[in-house]
């Protein structure tokens, strides 16, 4: 977490009902700014947000008409592998949007209450029901 940038942390590629997944995780602020730290001696700065993004087939955009509905639940485990926080979501994917995200406040995600980090480090599951 206190090493979390812009770039995203991405999953491996999931293949669901023959159509390839995956998520990134990254962290921006409100103007997509690439660092969660305002400055190189502070520690995060907890008005950022978390980005999920799901990407469905993005190989395949200009591979002619396809399309897909998905229901997605965006999960944030807790330190002890319980779901904690989930987030879900209907969308319908296609050759011409091929992705979906989900924004979280940041600071309710290393709030200590929450449970949410160990380590330094979060768990995120999305989970695709088609």
């Amino acid at each position: 977490v206190s090493k979390l940038r812009c770039i995203g942390v991405e999953s491996d590629v999931y293949n669901i009902k023959g159509l390839p997944w995956r998520m990134t995780v990254s962290a921006f602020d409100d103007l997509h700014n690439s660092d969660i730290y305002s400055d190189s001696d502070s520690g995060p700065d907890f008005d950022k947000e978390l980005s999920v993004e799901v990407d469905c087939n993005w190989l395949s955009m200009n591979a002619g008409c396809w399309s897909c509905h998905a229901s997605i639940d965006t999960v944030i485990m807790r330190s002890g592998g319980e779901d904690g926080k989930i987030v879900k979501s209907n969308v319908r994917f296609s050759h011409h949007e091929t992705n979906s995200t989900e924004t979280l406040d940041f600071a309710e995600i290393v709030d200590p209450k929450n449970d949410y980090v160990k380590n330094d480090r979060i768990t995120v599951e999305c989970r695709v029901f088609m």
